[in-house]
């Protein structure tokens, strides 16, 4: 792990995060002047406020980053950081291609994706993560060992901001969540194997249901499983050839794949490279292809109102 910001700053390190200098200013929100200065050493002793965007930026996991806060003689993240983490996320700026890794920095751009102003779809196997209850956030976290108590509070906080921006939301743009059918009744029936587990679930669901009951929010069921998932925001514009679009892709991540371990367990996927963002007009149109060929193939189309939060509770 390099020892300081100017080392982590490198031309050799910046390519082995998949971002340039350019990046970095726009994620951080530092500008050039500044991030030149610490590249070069100008700048010995960077504020915690300037070392924080950076990790952001630079997609460094939480422990990554209480590591280089350390190396400059800095207590490591505590609650108060929550707001500077989520202040960051809000300016970020997607453009080009910016790639994520870290589950804390998944939640922090889907923060700077879904707190513009637009219509935003949802393309996904199972109901949203936004949509789980803030207090029980961490259920699953705590289930694989995740023990640090920082780290928690901060998953909980940022579920939290996620809520409440959807719900500043969808008080005035649509939004659009496609789920895969039969990833959504595997959803529930694996959860009924483990009681605690499956109140989780139902919890999950049930939330579902009741924004199903908010004119703006429409659900999709798909017969056809999405390959992808995504999420498209479509900023505003006057005319359809003005109009601007933010794309937020991640892998198809399946927790139970390969051959069970000694213990019991299944390995683990290669998580190092989560997915990405960008405003590339380009590949933004092969995602709203893939989803135009998703709704083609759905048995419950853009629907809300107690119809389809009566399907969707006939599920649980």
């Amino acid at each position: 792990m390099p020892k300081s910001l100017s080392t982590l700053l490198t031309d050799e390190n910046l390519r082995e995060a998949g971002i340039s200098q350019n990046d970095l200013s726009l994620i951080s929100g530092l500008s050039h002047t500044y991030l030149t200065s610490l590249r070069s050493g100008k700048i010995q002793r960077p504020g915690r406020d300037k070392i924080i965007p950076v990790s952001i930026a630079l997609n460094l996991s939480f422990e990554e980053t209480n590591h280089l806060l350390a190396e400059h003689g800095m207590l490591p993240l505590q609650e108060a950081d929550i707001k500077l983490f989520v202040a960051v996320s809000k300016k970020r700026m997607i453009r080009g291609h910016q790639p994520l890794f870290d589950n804390i920095n998944f939640d922090l751009l889907l923060i700077s994706l879904e707190s513009l102003d637009g219509e935003l779809v949802v393309v996904s196997n199972k109901p949203t993560a936004v949509l789980r209850d803030p207090a029980q956030i961490t259920f699953m976290d705590k289930r694989d060992g995740i023990t640090d108590p920082t780290y928690l509070r901060f998953r909980e906080e940022l579920a939290r901001e996620r809520r409440g921006i959807l719900d500043e939301r969808l008080e005035k743009f649509k939004m659009s969540y496609l789920l895969c059918h039969h990833c959504l009744e595997e959803y529930l029936s694996e959860a009924k194997k483990d009681e605690e587990e499956y109140a989780y679930v139902q919890r999950h669901v049930e939330t579902l249901v009741e924004y199903l009951r908010h004119p703006n929010f429409r659900l999709s069921l798909t017969t056809q499983c999405p390959a992808l998932l995504f999420e498209i925001k479509t900023l505003p514009g006057s005319a359809e050839s003005e109009k601007h679009y933010k794309v937020f892709y991640i892998g198809h991540i399946n927790r139970k794949h390969g051959t069970p371990e000694a213990d019991g367990s299944h390995c683990r996927p290669y998580e190092r490279l989560y997915g990405f963002a960008t405003d590339s007009l380009k590949i933004a149109t092969h995602f709203k292809n893939e989803y135009d060929s998703l709704m083609e193939k759905c048995l419950l189309k853009g629907t809300s109102g107690d119809d389809a939060a009566r399907y969707i509770k006939g599920l649980l």
